[in-house]
């Protein structure tokens, strides 16, 4: 397995994903207040979100902290791609910077003491992984109008890029999803309307 850790580095950056509705989710929190949101042929879409890391959010904090130590930690590093996922963690001016951080230690332990103080204590460099355990996937499958697939077929047969027939997941491929993990049915609840 390889991973890419897609670290942060606090300061002034923008955060561009093609999940619109995520987007549109956080761009209360843009700073500045400047945002974008598009669509792409009724089919997919993308946003830009200026977003600004600051040292003493909590969470901001632990993000640098695990990416950080996601690197500082592996036994192999040749599996783990050192990017800022530009420019969603950070722009790719900033790779001097991470470097730094990860080859100097007593600069990585200076710019750590500038952190929230409780996601410093949350900070590693000889932690020890227990155990890996395997999750499951709740899903529903709720009860609909089967009259409506034809308007939705008709629809997107006009209107969109895709195929009608390749927006539903099939039990294969919420298995697939798994990686041994159990599938975990839930049941739908009827709404209480009157």
């Amino acid at each position: 397995m390889s991973i890419d850790v897609g670290q942060i580095i606090f300061g002034q950056t923008v955060t561009a994903s093609g999940d619109t509705m995520m987007q549109f989710k956080n761009a209360p929190l843009a700073s500045p207040r400047k945002w974008v949101l598009g669509d792409i042929e009724c089919d997919a879409g993308c946003g830009v979100v200026p977003f600004r890391y600051r040292e003493q959010s909590y969470v901001n904090a632990l993000q640098r902290i695990i990416g950080l130590e996601i690197s500082l930690l592996v036994d192999d590093p040749w599996r783990v791609s050192m990017t800022t996922d530009h420019p969603n963690g950070a722009p790719f001016t900033s790779y001097p910077h991470l470097i730094r951080l990860l080859m100097d230690k007593s600069f990585h332990d200076e710019r750590l003491d500038t952190l929230h103080a409780d996601a410093k204590t949350a900070s590693a460099r000889d932690g020890t992984l227990l155990r890996t355990p395997t999750g499951g996937i709740h899903y529903v499958i709720p009860d609909y109008d089967r009259g409506i697939e034809k308007h939705a077929r008709e629809f997107t047969e006009a209107n969109l890029a895709s195929r009608f027939e390749n927006a539903a997941s099939g039990d294969d491929e919420i298995c697939a999803c798994c990686n041994g993990g159990r599938l975990l049915p839930v049941a739908c609840f009827a709404s209480d309307r009157r």
